[in-house]
């Protein structure tokens, strides 16, 4: 089912998720993507067969909004990114939609143990020691100027493209980004005229000074493609094919257990509501 749903529209998920039901009294689990169905199946200890992809974060909030609908039950749980959106853990008709606390599921691993564990891996080779905490810290640091552009995209509405740009504003010896030229780049290639870069640029920095958590604010998959530059021509300690970011998200990922995801409010938020859930919950015990 899951490898045809990104040909689905939401009311032909819907009509899919009333014949599963008939044939089951579990929990089923809503996410946005396919690589997402062993993640969570992994994190939650759920049947993979329990999970489904809607192929889209768009897909999966149109089929939320049919709400009520039959199918669409309280057995039912969305699990999606917060992006850059102002929204957290909702309840609709008893259909429960939990929202990442950070940007995206991947900046929920890398704030974690994870960052180390897998940095740690490619620098082993390395003779010299290597302060993992401080390479961390400068690429969250340079994570979080693309995520202010992005912040500042969605609230002005200017929906800039950042899909697909390469990360060339970027010097490797440092790992520091050159903000003016990352504005102008994503400016450039989204044919968009939103003013003056350098006060854009001050806007982005008076972001960053608000006391705000830069884990708050980073997308993961930025601090990935940080990641790859810093393993490949910063620490030159492996081909780049070796640490593509679409292999560290991979790596990410499958490296992940429950306890990784624990400190997330999405777990509590889940424990609480299967005690009231009428369906049975065939995962892992969450207290």
């Amino acid at each position: 089912m899951n490898s045809v749903t990104r040909h689905l529209s939401p009311e032909s998920l819907a009509a899919r998720l009333v014949a599963m039901r008939s044939g089951r009294k579990e929990v089923l689990l809503i996410v946005e993507g396919s690589e997402d169905i062993s993640f969570y199946s992994n994190i939650f200890g759920v049947p993979r067969s329990s999970i489904v992809s809607c192929g889209g974060k768009e897909r999966l909030q149109d089929l939320y909004g049919l709400i009520p609908h039959k199918g669409l039950d309280d057995g039912t749980v969305f699990i999606r990114d917060r992006d850059c959106e102002k929204i957290s853990h909702q309840t609709t008709s008893g259909v429960l939609m939990l929202v990442t606390d950070f940007y995206d599921v991947e900046m929920h691993l890398l704030s974690g143990r994870l960052f180390a564990r897998i940095i740690s891996e490619y620098l082993s080779a390395r003779l010299e020691s290597i302060d993992v905490n401080k390479i961390f810290s400068t690429l969250l640091e340079s994570s979080a100027i693309i995520g202010a552009l992005r912040l500042y995209s969605h609230e002005k509405e200017l929906n800039l493209k950042f899909e697909g740009m390469s990360f060339d504003f970027i010097d490797p010896k440092t790992m520091n980004i050159n903000s003016l030229e990352l504005i102008r780049k994503v400016c450039a290639r989204s044919a968009v005229n939103p003013g003056n870069h350098s006060e854009i640029k001050g806007f982005l920095e008076n972001m960053l000074a608000d006391g705000r958590p830069h884990t708050e604010i980073v997308r993961g998959k930025d601090l990935l493609e940080l990641m790859h530059i810093a393993l490949n021509r910063h620490c030159k300690c492996c081909d780049a094919k070796e640490c593509k970011p679409e292999l560290l998200g991979r790596i990410l990922r499958i490296a992940a257990v429950p306890s990784d995801m624990k400190h997330a409010s999405m777990w509590s938020r889940l424990a609480e509501w299967i005690s009231t859930c009428s369906m049975g919950w065939g995962g892992l015990h969450l207290q």
